[in-house]
């Protein structure tokens, strides 16, 4: 199978002109009966989303800890977060057959996900006296290009 990669951002239902010319272009050396295949996918969370969870979210919660006696590193919050909070795991059957829970990567979540995850994060900490500002307080979340 051959792979040809074409990445681009969708604008008004269309593709920028130069993308569209080279599917075109590319299109027209296809066989006749030969099966295409388009993947569209959703963007990864965002440098600026990633930015306020480790510069806001993980730091309120980090206080919070230590408040009541528990000093734990930024990554030790993030585990609690994705694990406990999230419940982002999976299960795992181990060589033995014993099952295992494990934490899944929060790496691959897209930009609407982890916006999702933020709020549910900033609920979780509401229940516990910990009020996490929003980001871009003017609008209270995320601007509309980066959702």
């Amino acid at each position: 199978m051959e792979y040809f990669n074409a990445p681009a951002k969708v604008e008004g239902g269309k593709l920028p002109l130069y993308i569209s010319k080279i599917i075109g272009d590319r299109l027209k050396l296809i066989p006749d009966g030969q099966l295409v295949q388009i993947v569209i996918k959703d963007r990864k969370r965002s440098k600026r989303q990633n930015d306020y969870y480790w510069s806001t979210i993980v730091p309120a919660i980090q206080e919070m800890f230590k408040e009541r006696g528990e000093v734990l590193s930024s990554g030790e919050i993030h585990e609690i977060v994705v694990s406990a909070i999230w419940k982002h795991t999976k299960v795992v059957t181990m060589p033995d057959g014993s099952q295992l829970e494990m934490r899944e990567t929060s790496t691959n979540l897209t930009t609407k996900e982890w916006a999702e995850k933020m709020e549910l994060t900033m609920a979780w900490a509401a229940q516990h006296g910990v009020v996490i500002p929003a980001p871009f307080m003017d609008e209270g979340r995320l601007p509309p290009k980066e959702r």
